[in-house]
């Protein structure tokens, strides 16, 4: 219908190709179920930024400061299970 609709807190939303759910950035990344609404914390990304998931849904992608001056990017995995 085009309508707005909010679904969940967050920023830098990123489409999970393969499931109905959203990685959003809050003071760590959070899954955000589409259909449920619920969310839940990725362990281990408390502080990181600019999530993005791979086109076939297999790698989660974000940067993180490894000190005052660099910034890292970092990859893994998504658990299917």
């Amino acid at each position: 219908s085009g309508a707005e609709e909010v679904v969940g807190e967050g920023m830098e939303p990123a489409f999970d190709p393969l499931a109905a759910r959203l990685v959003v950035r809050g003071t760590e990344l959070r899954w955000l179920n589409l259909d449920t609404q619920e969310s839940s914390a990725i362990p281990g990304t408390w502080g990181v930024f600019g999530p993005a998931i791979s086109p076939d849904g297999t790698v989660l992608a974000f940067s993180m400061f490894s000190d005052s001056t660099n910034t890292d990017v970092y990859v893994v995995w998504i658990d299917r299970s």
